[in-house]
């Protein structure tokens, strides 16, 4: 059985040279990245104040008050 020949018009063009990221492009990644490395630093800093609030009423202390 015989293939019938492809449409020159649809064959695949060949890659082009790569673009580079338009400014434009970047901007809202790297706005994006620098809040989640802050909401992280929050949260770290948040669970590490609640677990030394914990270790302290644990221990029978009374006067346990939140670190600020």
């Amino acid at each position: 059985m015989t293939h019938p020949d492809p449409d020159p018009t649809s064959a695949p063009r060949p890659p082009g040279p790569p673009r580079k990221p338009s400014r434009p492009s970047i901007l809202p990644a790297l706005v994006f990245a620098i809040a989640l490395v802050g909401v992280a630093y929050w949260l770290i800093t948040a669970v590490h104040d609640w677990d030394r609030l914990q270790t302290c009423a644990l221990s029978g202390r009374r006067d346990c008050a939140a670190p600020r």
